[in-house]
């Protein structure tokens, strides 16, 4: 069954006394949820905007939206500050992202891969992620003597590589 149908026969069978949010876990409890959906893509947009806003002016901030999935990538500092990943769906296992916001987490939750922690967050979380990603890049900026000149030499090797770099827009 293709994703739009899926949706629409969920939406169609959900009782209408339910409000968004019990939708919106109907959805996300659904196999089909990677398919690319206007209502998911809303949703996950408004997160990803909500961050912008909380770390506008703290960090430099990349954005790109994928294409084939519902996935929207933020990184900070020209990723000197790590990247973040909103998503509804669990994410490509060569692809590791310090911070992540998934639709089905329910809670904080922290795991260590190949030495890096990666910290999974909730959507209700954004102001406990904003405040980790701005403690980091602290420690950061404690740690190295030039945090300043790191982003800017980040700055002028990233648009040479491949991926991200090539399609990702600054929203600051």
């Amino acid at each position: 069954m293709d994703g739009v149908r899926f949706y629409t026969r969920v939406w169609e069978e959900l009782p209408v006394s339910l409000g968004r949010d019990a939708i919106t876990e109907q959805l996300i409890a659904s196999e089909s949820r990677h398919c690319v959906n206007a209502n998911t893509r809303q949703f996950l947009n408004e997160i990803a905007e909500k961050v912008i806003d909380r770390l506008r002016g703290e960090v430099i901030i990349h954005r790109y939206d994928a294409f084939s999935t519902n996935s929207i990538y933020l990184k900070f500092d020209y990723g000197v500050a790590n990247s973040l990943r909103i998503s509804d769906h669990k994410g490509k296992k060569y692809l590791k992202y310090r911070y992540n916001i998934l639709t089905t987490q329910k809670s904080k939750r922290t795991e260590r891969d190949c030495g890096f922690e990666r910290i999974y967050y909730s959507p209700d979380m954004i102001s406990a992620l904003c405040r980790d990603i701005l403690d980091a890049k602290k420690a950061k900026q404690d740690r190295y003597r030039d945090y300043d000149g790191l982003v800017q030499q980040k700055a002028s090797e990233v648009f040479q590589e491949r991926g991200f770099w090539t399609q990702a827009r600054e929203v600051n």
